[in-house]
């Protein structure tokens, strides 16, 4: 007789691991791509200042290169293919403050402050204190970016739209000593807080975008859309919460005030501008004066060019698919990049204003949600982006 052998005991399956709460997943996301992106940076800018050997092109200008570490500095590797132009008048500013007549006023206020607060943790260098700011508030807003995709269930999309950020040809921006990250990171929060129904964290915010870069003054419509839907839509009461609304454009009024009565300053924000060479023109005068460099063979204006263009789409196109106050944003902030021109070039710093409009990435990275499309962002921007990187950490003018 056969012997049935009795089957082995199943051993017990060990309970499911409990997934990670959904704010771990989308601050180890933040984390992983902003180090990864800031690692990134400082090795390439230490790669080409110690292989080709070259600190500055000949094309290098700007104030305080005093205040710039020099090449045989053991820092100038990791800072000094970053800190130029007006990363040179932030660390004025950081270190002295604001004087009247010489044109500092023109720079906001916060990023200085942040770097001024955080130089004694970096033995007093403005260089690493900045790109520390700079880092946090990176991952901070793209851990907004995610939680902000989520609300509207569309998770991965706020994923992408950090991705499409970072390599977007002027994405280094976000981590070179400049303002584009904290503005990012403020804007984003304000118009998350909105979404969510906080108003006075909103109003704050927004209050706080605008003394990092004097655009966060145009999230007051936005704000007032977002404030007027959510009414519509039954979710809350007229109350003393939408006095939070004029808070972005009560930062730069005061700014203002600040500047003329504390500083000192004689000139007007308006003769300041002046001063630095901006100027208000219609549209249609700024695209025309624009497109004349682009005929001359300047291919960073044909860049702007691009970037103003993709703005207005994603304007026409987020009507459809994103919220009415996202919407707003981007117009907003296209039709101050089409009525000004700047003495650089009439088109100068589009790309790098487009880059910290989120909204406008968050359409991208629903678009992106096909393969093809995805990878097709990704590489063209990328390539672009070396371009332009290896420019600036040479030390031309990128804008």
């Amino acid at each position: 007789m056969a012997i049935l052998s009795r089957p082995a005991p199943v051993a017990e399956s060990p309970a499911a691991a409990k997934p990670p709460a959904p704010w771990l997943r989308d601050a180890g996301f933040a984390l992983s791509l902003g180090i990864t992106m800031r690692l990134a940076y400082w090795l390439y800018g230490w790669w080409q200042q110690r292989v080709l050997v070259q600190p500055y092109s000949p094309f290098f200008h700007g104030d305080w290169q005093d205040l710039a570490p020099t090449a045989n500095s053991p820092a100038y590797p990791w800072l000094g293919p970053w800190l130029h132009l007006d990363a040179l008048w932030y660390e004025h500013v950081a270190l002295f403050g604001y004087q009247p007549g010489n044109g500092s006023v023109h720079f906001p206020p916060l990023f200085p402050l942040l770097a001024h607060v955080t130089m004694p943790v970096f033995g007093g260098s403005f260089g690493f204190a900045a790109m520390a700011v700079n880092l946090v508030a990176v991952i901070v807003a793209f851990f907004l970016l995610r939680r902000m995709a989520a609300l509207e269930g569309r998770l991965e999309d706020g994923s992408r739209a950090a991705l499409y950020m970072c390599a977007f040809p002027m994405g280094f921006f976000l981590f070179a000593p400049f303002t584009e990250a904290t503005f990012l990171l403020f804007t984003a929060a304000s118009l998350y807080c909105a979404r969510r129904g906080h108003w006075w964290f909103a109003g704050v915010w927004g209050f706080i975008a605008t003394t990092s870069r004097w655009q966060g003054a145009l999230l007051a419509p936005a704000l007032l859309v977002e404030y007027g839907l959510q009414v519509r839509e039954g979710k809350r009461r007229l109350g003393p919460d939408i006095l939070a609304i004029p808070l972005p454009g009560v930062a730069y009024l005061l700014y203002t005030l600040y500047v003329r009565f504390i500083v000192g300053e004689p000139r007007s924000m308006g003769q300041v501008n002046t001063y630095w060479g901006i100027h208000w023109l219609p549209p249609w005068e700024v695209l025309q004066l624009g497109w004349q460099r682009i005929a001359a063979g300047d291919g960073l204006e044909l860049l702007n060019l691009v970037a103003i263009i993709l703005l207005a789409l994603g304007c026409l196109v987020g009507v459809r698919y994103l919220r009415p106050s996202y919407v707003v944003y981007m117009v907003a902030q296209l039709l101050f990049i089409a009525l000004h021109i700047s003495s650089v070039s009439p088109l100068a710093a589009a790309a790098r204003y487009v880059l910290t409009i989120f909204p406008l990435f968050v359409l991208l990275g629903r678009a992106g949600a096909n393969p093809r499309l995805h990878q097709a962002i990704v590489v063209v921007f990328f390539l672009l982006q070396g371009i332009f990187v290896w420019q600036f950490v040479m030390g031309e003018w990128v804008a």
